[in-house]
């Protein structure tokens, strides 16, 4: 039996247009539709061929849901080897690395949306598959948030696991709200959801960091409360 990755056009050309075509037209469908509700009929129709010859591309449904999904983590791996091969401290490394990351969210919207909708209706090998490129992405940024506690530029008192589902939380949920057309750019949005990520973990590194967990903190504490309240 041939897989979807074995039917998928090889090369330039028209054909490898069409496929991306298949690609494209499948992802604004289970977009709109859902992808529970949507059917490989509503795929061809919204392509305006047949059934049958939507079939010469893949198998099932979750093929095309596959293929939708393989091509928004290709460019998140892409993402990631660019944000390893730069130099530098590493909140700013984890800045241009975010910046990137919401990006591909924003230029690529419907297709990110069914990764953090979808993923669970694709079958237990290609699932693990996808999340095997998601465990590398977050333990690039683990690994950042601990070099930026040694380089004294995150906060040390931040648990760096804890930290990056935060982080990604907030990164992820662009779909949610961001509106191609509305009053910011996606270049607009990357920037401030990277400056927005990254300020949440920054600090000097000192006892007396100046972020707003030492402030808490200090505010907290058994003495500076007797400092701003004496009894």
């Amino acid at each position: 039996m041939t897989t979807a990755e074995e039917r998928k056009p090889a090369g330039a050309g028209a054909a490898s247009r069409r496929w991306q075509e298949v690609i494209d037209v499948s992802a604004q469908v289970f977009y709109r539709l859902g992808y529970s509700e949507a059917s490989v009929g509503d795929v061809a129709a919204a392509l305006g061929i047949t059934k049958g010859s939507l079939y010469h591309y893949v198998q099932n449904k979750e093929d095309l849901l596959y293929a939708i999904i393989s091509e928004a983590h290709d460019l998140t791996e892409d993402n990631l080897r660019h944000a390893q091969a730069i130099d530098g401290p590493a909140v700013e490394r984890l800045r241009q690395y975010f910046t990137g990351h919401v990006r591909i969210n924003t230029d690529h919207l419907e297709k990110s949306a069914l990764i953090y909708r979808d993923l669970r209706h694709l079958s237990a090998d290609r699932r693990r598959q996808i999340v095997g490129v998601r465990d590398r992405v977050e333990a690039f940024v683990r690994q950042l948030l601990a070099d930026g506690i040694a380089e004294h530029t995150v906060c040390p008192l931040i648990d760096p696991r804890l930290a990056s589902i935060e982080m990604f939380s907030t990164a992820n949920a662009i779909y949610q709200w961001y509106q191609p057309g509305g009053p910011h750019t996606a270049g607009e949005v990357a920037e401030s959801v990277a400056d927005f990520v990254v300020s949440a973990v920054a600090c000097d590194g000192t006892p007396q960091g100046s972020c707003y967990r030492h402030a808490v903190r200090h505010t907290a504490s058994p003495e500076s409360a007797t400092a701003v309240h004496p009894m």
